[in-house]
């Protein structure tokens, strides 16, 4: 399957040509590195799901929605197995995620970004989440640790914004958590705790 993903993806970016037939400019180039990315992608979505010893087709397949939404393509829904009833989970895509059965949305980021697009409406901006992201990141390196309580975050944010630049109040601060952790940049535990990932 790995071997099936890597060339459909050379053939979508090499060969100029789109799902439709038509021609299309070639983006970015799919190389052995790439391989090896869907590679380490792929066990690590497997080690993720605490399986040590195997990789399975719907691991390559996560990685290489991955590797699609990277490069801002549409990506294709997971193949069922035969007999499999059950709808695919979050993770596995499904007729609401951005492949050929589902919506077309005009955006040219990652489906996440869009999930998280309420949120950011709401209670907080695009700009905010990206200081708040930078921020998280400075606080997290500065303390040279990997987990905080929320409230020292908040307060490492706040004090490593520049000179007139508001603080961020709780409930943006929440939001923009939320978001952080919808992009897999930090997890936040039932006990307040958060956790920066990777």
């Amino acid at each position: 399957m790995v071997a099936e993903k890597y060339v459909d993806m050379r053939m979508r970016f090499q060969s100029g040509l789109a799902d439709g037939g038509e021609m299309k400019k070639p983006r970015l180039a799919v190389t052995t590195r790439t391989l090896e990315g869907l590679i380490r992608l792929s066990t690590a979505h497997a080690k993720l799901k605490l399986r040590k010893d195997e990789v399975l087709p719907e691991d390559v397949h996560e990685a290489y929605r991955l590797m699609m939404a990277a490069r801002e393509e549409e990506v294709p829904t997971a193949p069922r197995a035969a007999g499999d009833d059950a709808a695919p989970g979050p993770d596995l895509g499904g007729d609401d995620d951005m492949g050929p059965g589902g919506p077309k949305r005009g955006k040219k980021r990652p489906r996440d970004e869009a999930a998280a697009a309420g949120i950011e409406d709401e209670a907080i901006s695009a700009g905010r989440v990206t200081a708040l992201t930078g921020l998280t990141g400075r606080v997290f390196a500065r303390l040279q640790t990997q987990q905080m309580s929320r409230a020292e975050l908040l307060e490492g944010v706040n004090a490593g914004l520049s000179d007139g630049e508001q603080p961020f109040d709780d409930e943006e601060f929440d939001a923009g958590l939320g978001v952080m952790e919808n992009r897999n940049k930090i997890f936040q535990t039932e006990e307040g705790e958060v956790i920066l990932v990777g």
